[in-house]
């Protein structure tokens, strides 16, 4: 799991990465707390795929960009596949991150043939 120490990084790991997950979160949010084990599942499951996972703490220097980005509600989840936005999920949907993680990896694996 990364945790850019800022935009710049965090816009750059995006750029140059196949498929990276973007969890936006707050220590204080129960539903964040109750879906942090569940991303870093998904994140050792994921890895053979070469799928990258990003959590990003809403508070502090974070704030405006997660605002710029959509995360007005924590969590918020975003799959990027080579530097574009693909999808999003609100809320702590464990299933709905799973199904759009799918949907990437599918799409990347249909794209490369």
């Amino acid at each position: 799991m990364i945790v850019p120490k800022s935009v710049e990084q965090l816009q750059q790991f995006i750029a140059t990465q196949e498929i990276v997950v973007v969890k936006y979160s707050a220590s204080w949010c129960g539903p964040c707390q109750v879906l942090k084990p569940i991303f870093e599942e998904l994140s050792v499951e994921y890895a053979p795929k070469g799928v990258k996972f990003v959590e990003i703490d809403v508070r502090g220097d974070w704030t405006e960009f997660a605002i710029e980005q959509g995360a007005r509600q924590v969590p918020y989840t975003q799959i990027f596949v080579k530097g574009q936005l693909y999808g999003f999920v609100k809320g702590a949907q464990a299933e709905g991150i799973r199904n759009g993680i799918e949907s990437a990896v599918q799409f990347v694996r249909e794209d490369s043939s």
